[in-house]
This record gives structure tokens, C-alpha cells and sequence, in this order.
């Protein structure tokens, strides 16, 4: 069984301004923002900056959460809490994948079982959820998110072959 132990980042991918207008409108929950940031972003590799955006802030906003110590359940209760704030948008976020991202951005091997797009969808959610607990108010967000950008462009650049 495979073990997954980060993000997949392709080389050269970059994150765009309106990559991060995107982010901060979702996760702000301003649909205005985020429908005019998608409108504006076009072409097609358009996106492929905004999945390693979010990652990231999702990585950082655990590890803000839980610290270095956390517990198993604690991690459950947190995947609860993000099925319960979605109700009958539950089912798109599958609890498994949901804990397993949640440890792995805590530093925790886990075994892969889903693909990008379910972990994406338990990444945003998981954010969403985790940035509202933390009560970050705009300059916090900003913080953040450019935090985010900073580590992606760091991996990015880790990820270029040496000659």
C-alpha cells in the first residue's frame, strides 16, 4: 500500500494573484469574489497554481490549530465538525480522506486512498472550518495566505532537477 507523505507539486507550477483573490473570497465566503476570480481565470493551466495555494494554507492552518501535540480524536472531532458545518453537503467530503489529510499535515504517514480531487475537496472544507475556529480576522487571512504562497513557491523550486 502506498504512504502518503506531502503534496504533489509540479515544477514551475506558480501561484497567480488571482489564485490568492480566490482563496481569500472563499474562504471570507464572498461567491462574488470567488466567481469573478474564476471568470478572470482562464486558459489551461489557469488553475494549476490554486491546488498547491490550498494545500498549503491548509497545512498551516492545522498546524496552527493542533500545535505540535494533538490526539487521534481530536483530529475525528474536527472531521465531524466540518460534516456538521457542510449538512447536506456532507457527502462531499469523505470522512477517511478528510483524517488522513488532516495527519499528514500534522506530520503523519498515512495510507493513500484517494485521489487529488477528494483530497482537495477535504483540504477547502477542512480550511474553511479550521479558519472560522481560529476567528482570523482579515489581516490574519492575509498572513496566512501569503504564508501559503511563500511555501509553494519554496516547493516549487525544491522540486526543480539539479544538473
Amino acid at each position: 500500500m502506498a504512504l502518503l507523505t506531502g503534496s504533489a507539486q509540479e515544477p514551475g507550477t506558480t501561484v497567480s494573484d488571482l489564485h490568492m483573490v480566490y482563496l481569500r473570497g472563499q474562504i471570507s465566503g464572498e461567491e462574488g469574489v470567488m466567481r469573478e476570480a474564476l471568470r478572470r481565470l482562464a486558459g489551461p493551466q489557469a488553475m494549476d497554481g490554486l491546488l498547491p495555494l490550498i494545500y498549503e494554507a491548509f497545512v498551516i492552518a492545522v498546524q496552527q490549530k493542533f500545535g505540535p501535540a494533538f490526539t487521534r480524536s481530536q483530529v475525528i472531532r474536527l472531521v465531524a465538525q466540518v460534516r456538521a458545518v457542510l449538512g447536506e453537503g456532507a457527502e462531499l467530503v469523505d470522512p477517511v480522506t478528510a483524517e488522513a489529510e488532516v495527519l499528514l499535515a500534522l506530520g503523519q504517514r498515512v495510507p493513500a486512498s484517494a485521489d487529488g480531487t477528494v483530497r482537495a475537496a477535504a483540504q477547502m472544507a477542512v480550511l474553511d472550518v479550521i479558519v472560522r475556529d481560529l476567528d482570523l480576522d482579515e489581516d490574519a487571512i492575509a498572513t496566512l495566505l501569503n504564508q501559503a504562497r511563500q511555501n509553494t513557491g519554496r516547493r516549487a523550486v525544491s522540486a526543480q532537477p539539479t544538473e
